[in-house]
């Protein structure tokens, strides 16, 4: 799949960090079925970030790098990351619908309820997160993103191999946070034109 970082207007910059998909997530095949931890990191094997026909990344087993860096999360920021997928078991068997899942304990069951089957895959690259705002208005070219999704065998936790495991992505949307800022995007093209060779 590929992704675009859209251009928006003048003087709109991109919060560091705050850039991602947003999905809709099913499993189906056996009733128990749920998914794996830190979905939103699984879910994306390999990722070419791109910029005016160069390749600024090209990674293979995306997901295997991003799941290591997150072990090293603090406490409160794992518990920060819902959204992508961090739980604990039976809160992803509350979001799948598992049959099996445990209903009596009512914290699990309201933060459960909070995203439902809405996750989020992080879109991480240093330009976007390390450098300040991104300001893609004054770049001659679209920073694009070009992901691989893993296979069903990967992101589903299944039990029954007659019932085929399936996953399912709908409603996908691309966000991110903005601010309209003069000052900012000022500064972040003076910065560009300080490297324009590259950009």
């Amino acid at each position: 799949m590929y992704v675009n970082i859209p251009k928006l207007a003048e003087g709109i910059v991109i919060v560091p960090g705050s850039v991602g998909l947003l999905l809709n997530l099913s499993v189906a095949g056996h009733a128990n079925n749920t998914l794996v931890n830190n979905v939103g990191r699984n879910l994306v094997t390999s990722i070419k970030v791109k910029f005016g026909g160069e390749i600024l990344q090209d990674t293979q087993r995306y997901d295997l790098l991003q799941t290591y860096n997150d072990f090293f999360l603090t406490e409160e920021e794992r518990e920060d990351r819902l959204k992508q997928g961090i739980s604990s078991l039976n809160i992803r068997k509350l979001h799948a619908n598992a049959g099996d899942k445990v209903t009596s304990d009512a914290g699990e069951v309201a933060l459960a309820s909070i995203h439902n089957t809405k996750y989020k895959i992080p879109l991480d690259h240093p330009v976007l997160n390390e450098h300040g705002v991104f300001y893609p208005k004054t770049l001659p070219n679209h920073l694009q993103f070009e992901l691989t999704f893993a296979d069903v065998k990967d992101i589903v936790i299944y039990f029954d191999v007659t019932k085929a495991p399936m996953y399912t992505i709908t409603n996908l949307e691309l966000k991110y946070q903005a601010i309209s800022s003069d000052y900012l995007s000022e500064q972040a093209r003076a910065s560009y034109q300080s490297v324009k060779g590259f950009f």
